[in-house]
């Protein structure tokens, strides 16, 4: 019902067309961003991937007035949408489409997850030489971060030691048994925390205990949508000004993890 909600919500609000320019940009900006951030929290990868010849038509022709940065989060939103509904080759295409554009019209956070992404579309695809050689590289340029994030350290170690090993073995799933509950546990952090701001590697590693599809255990909590509704009806009564400045990616908490408080989506926050 809140899901319905929010998309009527957009729909209602993409009929106003603000007289300035820089407003349109701004309003489109934060619309793409909310509806990408909605079907990620939900899991709802069919109706995302539906959306998204449109999506990226849209974004096409309005790539000239996009921020850098705001437009390498879509960007970076879409290939987590591929990735998702298990389309592991265009969502490669796409992670390197991010990592070949200028490390410094993004975040580091964002440009380190869509390394670590791009290594976990080699993994389900089976491609362990390019797996191998992006994990070197991966390792590289993380040891030469200020903040290095438990959870990168943590995969990286996991995909060199166990990525060779056959989906039905079990020192694999014993392997990825012990890797959950060390993110769980390096997730306990507040700082640790925010790098289910970008994916949701629980439910990734959950998809692999449970042989299942990500898209069918991914996005089990949808607390986003209370907030996303409020966003949005806030933007419906202030168009000449929707903040869309800065926008980060985010992905929803693992139902093993507990929740933090905020007031935006978190895959669109502005800032």
């Amino acid at each position: 019902k809140k899901f319905k909600e929010a998309e009527t919500a957009l729909i209602r609000i993409r009929k106003d067309k603000p007289a300035q320019e820089n407003h349109r940009i701004k309003l489109f900006s934060l619309t793409i961003v909310i509806e990408q951030d909605l079907y990620l929290q939900c899991g709802e990868y069919e109706k995302a991937m539906a959306a998204l010849p449109g999506m990226e038509k849209a974004i096409k022709q309005m790539k000239q007035g996009l921020a850098p940065e705001v437009l390498l989060i879509m960007e970076y939103n879409m290939a987590v949408i591929y990735f998702g509904a298990g389309c592991y080759g265009d969502a490669r295409k796409k992670f390197y489409q991010i990592l070949n554009q200028s490390k410094g019209l993004m975040r580091e956070a964002l440009y380190c997850f869509a390394r670590l992404l791009l290594l976990l579309c080699h993994f389900e695809m089976g491609e362990y030489e390019w797996l191998n050689q992006g994990m070197g590289a991966a390792s590289r340029f993380l040891s030469g971060r200020k903040r290095l994030y438990a959870t990168e350290s943590l995969m990286l170690q996991f995909l060199r030691k166990q990525s060779s090993l056959p989906p039905d073995d079990a020192r694999l799933i014993d392997a990825l048994q012990l890797l959950k509950r060390r993110i769980i546990q390096a997730q306990s952090d507040p700082h640790e925390g925010r790098v289910r701001e970008y994916f949701d590697f629980i439910s990734w590693i959950d998809s692999k205990i449970e042989k299942k599809p990500f898209a069918q255990v991914d996005g089990r909590c949808c607390q986003a949508l209370t907030a996303a509704i409020g966003q949005l009806r806030a933007a419906g009564g202030s168009m000449q000004s929707p903040r869309v400045d800065a926008v980060r990616p985010t992905r929803p908490v693992s139902p093993t993890a507990r929740p933090r408080a905020r007031s935006w989506p978190r895959r669109c926050r502005p800032g």
